[in-house]
């Protein structure tokens, strides 16, 4: 069994990202898709990720299991929660981590 930290403190990181409302960086009108990315995909090294969405910028993804990718709906009343690699690690791989991505919103 591994042992806590002293004082049995526990450590905690917050992050934020500010997804820009329009226009895409770097991207030209013959870009393609992966060009166009915005935060290239990728799993959170955290053990969890809790993210509230609010405006109208919907440009986050999920990756569904079959390798496609989602949109995850904008919801004012709602959490999203995407599991982290540290997770992973701690369940033995029986929770896999929450890979996403973040694209141009749709116009």
């Amino acid at each position: 069994m591994r042992e806590g930290r002293p004082g049995g403190r526990v450590r905690c990181r917050r992050s934020g990202l500010h997804q820009p409302r329009s226009g895409v960086h770097g991207g030209t009108a013959r870009a393609s898709d992966e060009e166009k990315l915005l935060l290239l995909e990728h799993a959170d090294s955290s053990a969890i990720t809790v993210l509230h969405q609010e405006g109208d910028y919907a440009g986050l993804q999920g990756r569904r299991p079959d390798g496609t990718w989602s949109p995850v709906p904008i919801r004012p009343d709602a959490l999203q929660v995407f599991t982290g690699i540290l997770l992973t690690n701690w369940t033995e791989g029986r929770l896999r981590p929450g890979r996403h991505r973040v694209v141009p919103a749709a116009r």
